[in-house]
């Protein structure tokens, strides 16, 4: 049974038919031709042009699709001037509050449109699509590309268009509330706030809007400078904390200069930890600030210099401050003491070199009130009273000394006469010292200076021109050595 099972198995097998290698061939060749087909539809469908700029291009609404390089060129040649010529819309706020706007035009403002980097840009989109990509634009519309051209930004044309035409009409310094003293009593002058042109972000923000070749308007940012000192800080300014008053002589440019330190101090206000510096709030000393030339002391002498009396304001402040309690942070004395106040009371100042400043250490802001008529200097404190507190400054003249005797032959004298040239002044020696007291009763007792003034030496001529008939007769006099001594400071003071 098995033996006849395997043999009919046999026999099937031979009754197969594979086909003959002759058969085969019809089929290879459809296989071939389809693949041959396919790849000539692909190189077909996705044949590009070379040189030519690929489907829906644009720079701003130019469209550059299928256009060949030389075209495209030319056609940017044309934009760039057409932009350069277009015309710009700035707007800004002016320092009025008013609304300012200029239209410069794109070259005006330092901007040229680069062709060959542009043209770069344009011919290079769709340069790295493989073939199935462009085969699919032969069914599929390409997205737009829109080209950000290239533009040189000449920053100095456009800085210096902005400064010769915005700038200025925005600018405005900002200034700080002030206190003062009118005919009805206090008042108070409102804060300025301060307004500036943001340059950065003007550059920047210009570029932008070039570049991208919009025609939006432009608004120039505005920076704003909020003042230290404003009008909700001055409430709390009532009462007269102290006043001191020193003399002096109107006439002249020295009297000038007093009324133009006391103009400049007037209605100064500082807030709690505040320091006020003399010299940054009246200024430097010239001319064009309405000082004139008057006595100054120089090495120790007397001399022209602009704003010789000024020293007469900074010293009347200092006692006022002295009395009012508040924190002296520096001072310093004349070389020789000065005619209106004792020595040991004076504050000198020199632009440049000598301060005075005193601190508001107190928990409430403060004014000064600094006028200059009648021939007075008055100074007063303003803020919230110490009540029960009096302050007395005290003076302790330690050691006085009379000056020495500088002898300087003159040969326009006669012979042994004796014409005093300088006087000088006495060296003395000081202690000051500020008292509290409360009802009567002395709290505290603080030494505020050891002043030294050294004495200047008082300088005399002596005659040294012989006379015709002593000439003749071969007399020759004995005369006194000339004696030299230092001078008392270096500094130069605005007495």
């Amino acid at each position: 049974m098995r033996r006849s099972l395997l043999m009919l198995d046999i026999t099937n097998k031979a009754n197969v038919k594979f086909p003959s290698p002759s058969s085969r061939k019809p089929l290879y060749t459809i296989v071939i031709l389809a693949i041959v087909i396919s790849a000539t539809v692909l190189v077909v469908f996705s044949y590009r042009p070379k040189g030519r700029v690929v489907d829906n291009v644009y720079i701003g609404s130019l469209k550059l699709s299928g256009k060949s390089t030389e075209v495209v060129q030319a056609e940017l040649k044309a934009y760039a001037e057409r932009r350069a010529s277009d015309f710009l819309t700035l707007s800004f706020l002016m320092r009025d509050g008013s609304v300012q706007i200029v239209t410069p035009s794109v070259s005006e403002l330092g901007g040229s449109f680069r062709v060959p980097e542009t043209l770069k840009r344009v011919m290079e989109v769709g340069a790295n699509d493989g073939m199935l990509q462009r085969v699919k634009e032969r069914f599929v519309r390409r997205q737009r590309t829109t080209i950000k051209p290239v533009w040189d930004m000449k920053r100095t044309s456009l800085l210096h268009y902005l400064r010769k035409k915005v700038t200025g009409s925005v600018f405005k310094a900002k200034h700080d509330a002030r206190w003062l003293i009118g005919p009805n009593g206090p008042e108070i002058r409102p804060e300025v706030v301060g307004t500036s042109l943001d340059i950065p972000k003007s550059l920047a923000l210009v570029e932008q809007i070039v570049q991208s070749a919009s025609s939006d308007e432009i608004k120039l940012p505005i920076l704003t400078s909020m003042p230290h000192i404003r009008t909700s800080d001055l409430g709390e300014i009532k009462e007269v904390m102290s006043e001191f008053s020193t003399s002096y002589n109107q006439n002249g440019n020295r009297g000038t200069n007093i009324e133009v330190a006391c103009s400049k101090i007037n209605g100064t206000v500082l807030k709690p930890g505040d320091i006020f510096s003399y010299n940054k709030v009246v200024g430097p000393r010239e001319s064009e600030n309405g000082f004139k030339l008057a006595p100054v002391i120089v090495h120790g002498r007397l001399e022209p210099g602009l704003g010789g009396g000024v020293c007469q304001t900074s010293t009347t402040l200092y006692n006022a401050v002295l009395l009012s309690g508040l924190k002296v942070m520096r001072r310093s004395h004349h070389a020789f003491p000065v005619h209106y106040v004792p020595a040991g009371r004076d504050a000198t100042v020199a632009y440049g070199a000598i301060d005075f400043r005193f601190a508001n250490d107190l928990p409430s802001p403060i004014a000064i009130y600094a006028s200059s008529s009648g021939g007075k200097v008055n100074m007063k404190i303003y803020g919230k009273s110490r009540i029960g507190k009096e302050i007395e400054i005290e003076r302790h003249v330690v050691r006085e000394w009379g000056p020495e005797t500088q002898i300087v032959h003159d040969s326009s004298l006669p012979v042994g006469r004796r014409v005093t040239i300088e006087s000088g002044h006495e060296g003395i020696k000081v202690n000051v010292f500020r008292k509290v007291l409360s009802k009567g009763v002395l709290v505290s007792r603080d030494l505020l200076s050891r002043d030294t003034y050294d004495p200047v030496p008082r300088v005399v001529g002596l005659g040294t021109k012989l006379s015709t008939k002593g000439r003749e007769k071969g007399h020759v006099p004995t005369l006194a050595p000339s004696k030299t001594f230092p001078s008392a400071n270096p500094e130069v003071n605005n007495l």
